[in-house]
């Protein structure tokens, strides 16, 4: 019976083991998602940024001339 039930119990911590991993799988498919989300966010804040400097220094240039 010691026996059985030590089986289960290792059975048990197998499944949970695996339930671990695939949270874990799970959490990293979203931190990555998120990252990416970020990373677009920043590049097109650079973007409009780099748009109104150009467009300042464009205006600043027609005025001296």
């Amino acid at each position: 019976q010691k026996r059985k039930d030590r089986e289960l119990a290792l059975g048990q911590v197998e499944a949970a083991r695996e339930e671990v991993r695939e949270a874990f799988a799970d959490v990293k498919k979203y931190e990555i998602t998120d990252s990416v989300g970020v990373q677009k966010e920043l590049r097109e804040n650079e973007r409009r940024e780099r748009s109104e400097l150009d467009e300042i220094a464009l205006n600043s240039h027609r005025r001296r001339n």
